[in-house]
């Protein structure tokens, strides 16, 4: 198999003009290792060098790269795929919000892929953000369930979302799309340096805790608000 990002980090590191030991001290990380995963395997045991999300980081700060683009070379991600369903979604969002000030909003049946997100078949009406703060939300989604209560979000309230493709920072409330279910879900995303997946917490203690593959959880919005129907 192809050593894309390996590849790419040597590259990288050559064309800087960094030596392994610089870039060792520049990183943080041993440069035993770097040169492991310059060369995509562990030269102790063989086996293939699957970094951490927290390895990639500190070699994206001392390089000067973006996270997502080593993530997506290492196989966490599909970047290209993700850049393109989010521009597609940005597209037919910026044809909504060129209709008026304020924009009305879609209110989704539920959480989709990006390319699934807005389609016709999956917008119940359009609604407008009730607080006139100059900024607002991108969709909006009903709350299906209590999974979310101790986060003062209830069945039946509405939430608003930033159509983002990644969380902002850990521990944030997103939509999630997950490879062969039929419906994503509104969860708090967290993950860890040396686990290398995402963990979607209900804020419920009655539901288990999803941990998901990088590569299987679709980022499809970003937690901007809620507000409870019944109080407007």
């Amino acid at each position: 198999m192809e050593n894309v990002l390996g590849t790419f980090l040597e590259a990288v590191r050559k064309e800087k003009n960094l030596s392994l030991r610089e870039a060792a001290s520049k990183s943080g990380l041993g440069h035993s290792y770097i040169r492991d995963l310059e060369l995509g395997i562990n030269r102790k045991t063989g086996k293939k060098v699957i970094p951490s999300i927290n390895s990639l980081k500190k070699i994206a700060d001392a390089y000067e790269l973006n996270i997502y683009d080593l993530l997506d070379k290492a196989g966490l991600i599909d970047l290209e795929a993700l850049r393109e369903t989010n521009e597609s979604t940005r597209s037919s969002l910026e044809k909504q919000n060129n209709q008026s000030s304020p924009s009305p909003i879609p209110l989704l049946y539920e959480v989709k892929p990006h390319i699934e997100l807005l389609n016709a078949a999956n917008i119940e009406k359009y609604i407008y953000y009730p607080f006139s703060d100059g900024t607002q939300p991108d969709y909006a989604l009903k709350m299906k369930g209590d999974s979310m209560a101790r986060a003062g979000i209830d069945d039946g309230d509405i939430i608003y979302m930033r159509s983002l493709d990644h969380p902002e920072y850990n521990g944030q409330i997103a939509a999630v799309s997950i490879t062969g279910n039929e419906e994503g879900m509104i969860k708090r995303i967290t993950w860890s340096s040396n686990f290398p997946m995402f963990s979607l917490v209900s804020e419920n203690p009655n539901y288990r805790t999803i941990n998901v593959p990088f590569n299987k959880a679709e980022i499809c919005g970003v937690y901007f608000g809620h507000f409870k129907p019944e109080k407007l």
